[in-house]
C-alpha cells in the first residue's frame, strides 16, 4: 500500500491537474472551432476528426503531467516494496479514468449529435478511434511505471550486503533527509470515502475513526461530480433536474457539513460561477 503522505500529495497533484486540463481542453476546442468556422467547415468529418484529436492531445498532456508529478513526489522519499508498481499504476488509472469518461460523455453525448445524419454518423464512427487513442495513452504510462519500478528494484537488489553483526542501512532511492522524516512519523489517518461513496471515514482524536453514512441523494450528488472528473459547476448539476432543484441543498445535512469541513467536498465561487469539487480518495479494499 502506498504511504499515506505519498497518496495525499498524489491527490493534491491530481486536483490541480484536473483544473488545468478542463481549462486548456476547452480553450483548445474553442480555438479549433473558430478556425474551422473561418474556413467554412464548422460541421464536417474534418471537424469531427480534429475535435477528437484535440481531446486526445489534451488528455495525453493531462495524464502525462500527473505521472510526472507522481515521480516528483516519489523523488522526495519513496522506497521500493513488493508490488509497489501495482499500487502506483492503480492510483494513476483511478485518477485519469473519471476524466476519460467525462471527456467521452462530453464529446459523444446525444446533444453533440447534429441534425445532419451524415455528420452525425461520422461522429459516431470516431468513437472507436477516440477510445483506442485514450487506451494507448494509458498503456504507455503503465509501461513507464513498470520501468520506473524496475529501476527501484534494481537499486535495492544491488545494495551491498552487510557483514555479520552489521546493521544494514535502509536503501533510499531519493533524498535521504525526507525519507527519514517519513519513517520517523506515523502516518496520520485522512478523511476518505468507501463503499462506492456510501460511507465517509472521518479521523478523530487518538486514531479513532467515525463512519458516516452518506444519504442516497448526497451519494448520487457525489458520484455525479466524480463521473465528471471530480468537479462540476452548479449550472451543469442542474441540467435535466426539476426547476426547483438546488445543488447547495445537498450540503445542508449534518453529515454533509462534516465531510465539507473535512475537505471531501469543496464549494468554490469565481465571479458568478459556483463549482463543486469532490475528493476522489477512497479506502483501499
Amino acid at each position: 500500500m502506498l504511504p499515506t503522505e505519498i497518496r495525499d500529495l498524489f491527490d493534491e497533484a491530481v486536483l490541480h491537474r484536473k483544473r488545468e486540463h478542463r481549462t486548456e481542453r476547452d480553450d483548445a476546442i474553442r480555438a479549433f472551432t473558430f478556425k474551422m468556422g473561418k474556413q467554412g467547415i464548422p460541421r464536417s468529418s474534418a471537424f469531427n476528426n480534429g475535435t477528437v484529436k484535440v481531446y486526445c492531445e489534451a488528455f495525453e498532456k493531462f495524464a502525462t503531467s500527473i505521472w510526472n508529478d507522481m515521480q516528483r513526489v516519489m523523488a522526495g522519499g519513496f522506497e521500493f516494496y513488493p508490488r509497489c508498481e501495482v499500487d502506483v499504476n492503480s492510483f494513476l488509472t483511478l485518477a485519469v479514468t473519471p476524466v476519460q469518461e467525462a471527456d467521452k460523455q462530453k464529446l459523444f453525448a446525444p446533444k453533440k449529435v447534429v441534425a445532419d445524419p451524415i455528420t452525425a454518423r461520422h461522429l459516431a464512427q470516431c468513437q472507436p478511434q477516440f477510445e483506442f487513442r485514450y487506451q494507448a495513452i494509458i498503456e504507455k504510462l503503465t509501461t513507464e511505471i513498470k520501468i520506473f519500478s524496475n529501476r527501484l528494484r534494481a537499486i535495492r537488489e544491488t545494495a551491498p550486503v552487510p557483514a555479520a553483526g552489521e546493521i544494514r542501512p535502509q536503501v533510499n532511492t531519493a533524498i535521504p533527509k525526507q525519507t527519514r522524516s517519513i519513517k520517523k512519523h506515523q502516518p496520520k489517518p485522512v478523511a476518505r470515502f468507501e463503499n462506492d461513496y456510501g460511507i465517509a471515514i472521518i479521523p478523530g482524536k487518538k486514531g479513532i475513526e467515525r463512519r458516516l453514512t452518506i444519504e442516497r441523494e448526497l451519494q448520487s450528488f457525489i458520484k455525479t461530480i466524480i463521473a465528471a472528473g471530480g468537479s462540476l459547476s452548479r449550472l451543469k448539476l442542474r441540467e435535466g433536474k426539476p426547476e426547483n432543484y438546488r445543488p447547495e441543498k445537498m450540503l445542508d445535512s449534518k453529515n454533509a457539513k462534516v465531510i465539507l469541513r473535512k475537505g471531501l467536498i469543496r464549494k468554490e465561487r469565481s465571479g458568478r460561477t459556483t463549482t463543486y469539487w469532490v475528493c476522489c480518495r477512497q479506502a483501499d479494499t
